[in-house]
């Protein structure tokens, strides 16, 4: 759709250009092969980062569960409301939802609800539909102010995806899930829902919840940052030596720790081979900067 859009506009460009004599376009009248020239440059620019990015990854079979778990605890939070059931739904994309599999999920599972009963084919054509039959039916003022009480779609539903992602066998989905009631012009539900899959039990019977990536990227960046000086007495010993090889030696240990360390916080990174190159490439230098300063004391 873009790209005809754009090869439509290229086409009207290059009519202007060429034809500007035969038009009077002020705002050509100046340097126009300069301005159609850097619309081409645009277009083109645009379709090599159309083409070029990356596909949208679909959700693993653990995703998908969480997101479902995710659906179902918005909608129990939902049908908590007086009154509500029973309901015509409609569900609107959600975004940040490319493959528009959370979308899917939600009207499966409004599907599969008693009490629900979901509207078939596209939501905004359906909305316009019962907005236009009540306007055109409608006997009384308030009627015409408030054509959403009959538009045929009791709830409509939307949000956004705002993470879903897998770490250590367990998949966390947090989606932005609100809920408008059309008969009462007020949302029902508006709020963040946050579930994994799958749920690890203790002993106990309590659920036992990883610990997020964002913070162990902290706790790694922390351990990366102080392990050079943790070991600055035994460094500045070996410095000492003035030995190339004792010294390739501290190196290889500093660095080799910071992976163990790395590999414990992110099981499975090492199946991503851009991500450790960068990580220990990363470590190799800070070392080297530290045991630089080091030296300088020894």
């Amino acid at each position: 759709m873009w790209t005809a859009f754009g090869i439509i506009l290229l086409l009207l460009g290059a009519y202007f250009c060429f034809l500007r004599n035969a038009i009077a376009l002020p705002f050509l009248s100046h340097h126009p092969f300069w301005w159609f020239g850097s619309f081409l440059g645009l277009f083109l620019l645009f379709q090599i980062w159309f083409w070029l990015r990356p596909a949208p990854i679909p959700f693993t079979a653990n995703e998908a569960s969480a997101v479902r778990e995710a659906v179902r605890d918005a909608l129990v939070k939902v049908e908590a409301a007086d009154g509500i059931l029973p309901a015509t739904a409609a569900v609107v994309h959600f975004a940040s939802d490319p493959t528009d599999e959370a979308t899917a999920i939600l009207r499966q599972e409004l599907d599969g609800r008693p009490g629900w009963t979901p509207v078939t084919g596209s939501p905004a054509v359906a909305f316009l539909k019962g907005l236009g039959k009540t306007l055109n039916e409608a006997t009384s003022v308030d009627e015409y102010l408030r054509p959403g009480r009959r538009v045929g779609i009791d709830v409509l539903f939307y949000g956004t995806v705002r993470s879903v992602a897998s770490y250590d066998g367990i998949s966390r989905a947090t989606l932005s899930v609100k809920a408008y009631d059309t008969r009462t012009g007020k949302n029902l539900f508006a709020d963040d829902v946050t579930e994994s899959y799958p749920k690890v039990r203790t002993a106990v019977g309590r659920s036992v919840v990883a610990t997020p990536r964002s913070t162990r990227w902290w706790i790694f960046a922390a351990i990366a940052l102080v392990l050079p000086w943790a070991f600055a007495p035994l460094t500045l010993r070996v410095l000492g030596r003035r030995s190339n090889g004792a010294n390739a030696g501290v190196l290889a240990a500093l660095v080799g720790l910071d992976l163990i360390a790395g590999a414990i916080l992110f099981y499975g990174i090492a199946g991503h081979a851009l991500a450790a190159t960068l990580v220990t490439l990363g470590c190799l230098v800070y070392n080297v900067v530290c045991l630089e300063i080091l030296s300088r004391r020894a």
